[in-house]
């Protein structure tokens, strides 16, 4: 009886209050729409999901409980599955990970990254308004005056409006809307400019950029020069900074790499390491952002593994690129002024090697044998075997240390074995260890273990996500539905040619009820309600 039994699976699905898509005023179903709809409404918001993404339910409680203010601010919640409505990939940021929530104002589509909320109406208060007009001396004051919510504060004084400065100042503000804890000011009265470049007080210079921060303010000629993200970094950026998401935003906007120690801000010992850690950052800044962090608070352990650190061990140290690639110092080495100096010059020299150093990269026995039949991916063979076009790719990222990897595998492994017997060329089924190779950080998952499909001729992120289930049946139909290059399945396609002959023969011996579960866990259906 093997093959009637329902065997034990781990779900890979979310409970939640309110299932996906429960709340919104408009469901997108055609590119048109969604454009007639620019057109039509100046503002609104408007949240991406997919029918795939079964945990993409964890914001409807959020959405539900705003919506009230929502309609109070007079605004539609607007709503679009990613998995029908493509088109959306054209136009919005590449991104890894869904859901998604943009604003959308005068055509234009900006990105909100925080939690749905107060900051959600902050955000699009600040995007439809992105300068607060001064008008007087007084406001200007109380624009600067200090508060423990604001990190900077930037006033543009545009005397010359004829001038480009007045452009360059707004497209740059509205740039840099997703700054955290920022506040922008625009001033163009010219009496009022003038009165206050005769004073000499704020400004020096009649087109000028003031920001305060960290207690001082600083002042940019614009005449002289526009490069105004590289004065404010300059003037914000510390030589050593705690990564927050104010600092990750200035040095994300830079592109520059950034180097993350991980302490224990409750160990006094850890704070020698920082020491250590700023005195280099002070004889080799400039090409490199230094950035520490608290390693032991639980919500920086998805950063922690991010960035390549599998182990708990504190002090830590990675590097940060912000494009896929992850470089960990050696985990098995202690941190000292001149490691971290050689691990600061190999990387400058390209003589790193992304992922977890060789002396932690272990094979679990058991689990190689449970996956045999699954090609092994390796990090180096992501970009030629899964993310280059024309062939359909499943792929499951998993952790050899974590209980739920060994548990899926039995069904996992079957479906590889099954695909092959099949001889369906067009499709790929590859597994991937964290441990040995970081292929998370360039698909954007950071929960594991994770299956991801990835189309032959739509390699874009985020990736396709499979969340039901992991039962061998369910996962071949799940890899049918959104191959780009078709193929068919037969009717029981996880079974050999014996076991499907068994598998009639016993279930036309079983009592209807018995048939009917047994039916349901094996046999074709409509499987669009599980993904």
């Amino acid at each position: 009886m093997l093959f009637l039994l329902i065997s034990l699976s781990f779900a890979l699905a979310y409970e939640c209050d309110y299932p996906n898509f429960y709340s919104g005023h408009l469901n997108i179903t055609t590119e048109k729409q969604f454009r007639d709809l620019m057109k039509k409404e100046k503002l609104f918001i408007l949240a991406l999901s997919a029918k795939w993404c079964t945990h993409c339910c964890k914001i409807e409680t959020s959405l539900v409980e705003a919506l009230p203010e929502i309609e109070k601010k007079g605004l539609k919640l607007v709503r679009a599955d990613l998995s029908t409505q493509t088109y959306f990939n054209k136009i919005i940021e590449k991104s890894e990970s869904l859901p998604h929530i943009y604003i959308v104002y005068n055509n234009e589509l900006k990105r909100f990254d925080g939690q749905v909320g107060p900051s959600l109406f902050t955000f699009i208060e600040k995007f439809s308004n992105p300068h607060q007009i001064l008008s007087s001396v007084e406001e200007i004051d109380d624009f600067f005056s200090s508060s423990p919510s604001i990190s900077l504060a930037m006033v543009g004084f545009i005397f010359d409006t004829s001038e480009d400065y007045l452009k360059i100042y707004q497209n740059f503000a509205i740039n840099l809307l997703d700054w955290p804890y920022t506040k922008f000011g625009l001033v163009t009265d010219k009496f009022l400019i003038k009165s206050l470049h005769i004073a000499e007080k704020y400004i020096l210079y009649l087109n000028s950029l003031v920001i305060y921060t960290n207690g001082e303010f600083k002042s940019l000629d614009l005449e002289m020069d526009t490069q105004l993200l590289p004065f404010v970094a300059r003037n914000t950026l510390k030589v050593l900074d705690e990564l927050t998401p104010f600092t990750f935003q200035i040095y994300r906007s830079l592109s520059l790499p950034m180097l993350v120690m991980f302490i224990d801000k409750e160990n006094p010992e850890h704070y020698k390491y920082i020491e250590i850690y700023e005195r280099i950052a002070r004889d080799s800044y400039g090409d490199i952002g230094y950035l520490w962090m608290d390693g032991k608070q639980p919500n920086n352990a998805e950063k922690k593994r991010a960035v390549g650190i599998i182990t708990d061990k504190l002090p830590a140290l990675a590097f940060n690129l912000l494009d896929g690639r992850v470089f960990p110092f050696d985990e098995t080495k202690e941190i000292t002024k001149k490691s971290i100096s050689i691990f600061i010059e190999n990387f400058r020299n390209n003589k790193l090697e992304s992922g977890a150093h060789k002396g932690l990269r272990t094979k679990s026995g058991e689990l190689e044998n449970k996956y045999k039949n699954t090609p092994y991916l390796k990090y180096d063979e992501l970009e030629e075997k899964v993310l280059s076009e024309g062939t359909d790719v499943m792929l499951l990222i998993y952790d050899s240390r974590d209980e739920k990897s060994l548990g899926i595998a039995p069904n996992y492994n079957k479906v590889a074995l099954r695909y092959s017997e099949l001889n369906i060329p067009s499709i790929k089924i590859y597994r991937s260890d964290i441990v040995s190779d970081p292929v998370q950080t360039k698909l954007g998952t950071y929960i594991w273990p994770a299956i991801i499909f990835l189309p032959a001729f739509h390699k874009v992120k985020p990736y396709v996500q499979y969340t039901g289930e992991a039962k061998a049946v369910q996962l071949m139909f799940f890899a049918q539905k959104y191959a780009d290059i078709k193929f068919e399945l037969p009717e029981l396609p996880h079974l050999s040619p014996d076991q499907i002959q068994a598998y009639w023969q016993q279930v036309n011996e079983l009592d209807e009820e018995k048939r009917e579960k047994v039916s349901a866990a094996n046999e074709r259906r409509n499987w669009d309600e599980y993904f």
